[in-house]
């Protein structure tokens, strides 16, 4: 006759559960200690990166002032500073529910991003510009600059892009007239 194992408890091998008991521990230090190496590497690359950039405060004061205007007109949108593509990122970004032309609603992406990279002569600013998920024209989306010691050449170019992306953004959400009308 055979006896089913369902009425007998199982036994449990206490040696092979403070085995795993074990591994976990090690692998949760492993991990921990991992995730730790990581962010030092992270600041270590981050801090050199930032040492090259000299006028970095501020363009990313300015990049905050003419960020809060905009965010004081479209509160879907947030800010962020981080590296991106070995450069500096200054971005605002929002996932906002639109309706496209066939009127399908779903979560369009628009943003305003600004990569700064250090160059012999100061800083280089490559700003990029995506409406309701469409990116600008190319010969509008990207654009380079390079400040002149002393000018304001790079407070206009900042204000200049703000606006031209203002201008797509709430045309394209109809949320207010063109400012070139």
């Amino acid at each position: 006759m055979n006896s089913t194992t369902s009425d007998t408890p199982i036994e449990r091998d206490e040696e092979f559960a403070q085995s795993l008991r074990q591994l976990r521990t090690q692998g949760e230090e492993r991990r921990q200690r991992a995730l730790e190496r990581d962010a030092r590497a992270r600041d270590a690359q981050l801090g050199a990166h930032l040492q090259g950039l000299d006028g970095l405060a501020a363009l990313r004061q300015r990049f905050e002032a003419l960020a809060a205007d905009l965010l004081a007109e479209a509160p879907a949108f947030e800010t962020s500073c981080r590296l991106f593509d070995g450069r500096y990122l200054l971005e605002v970004s929002a996932r906002e529910p639109f309706t496209d032309t066939h009127g399908r609603s779903r979560r369009a992406l628009s943003r305003l991003g600004f990569l700064v990279r250090s160059v012999a002569d100061g800083l280089e600013v490559e700003c990029h510009k995506t409406v309701a998920d469409h990116d600008l024209l190319p010969g509008n989306a990207r654009a380079a600059h390079r400040p002149e010691p002393g000018g304001n050449a790079l407070d206009a170019f900042l204000e200049a892009e703000f606006l031209e992306f203002a201008e797509a953004y709430f045309a394209a959400l109809g949320r207010g007239p063109t400012l070139s009308s």
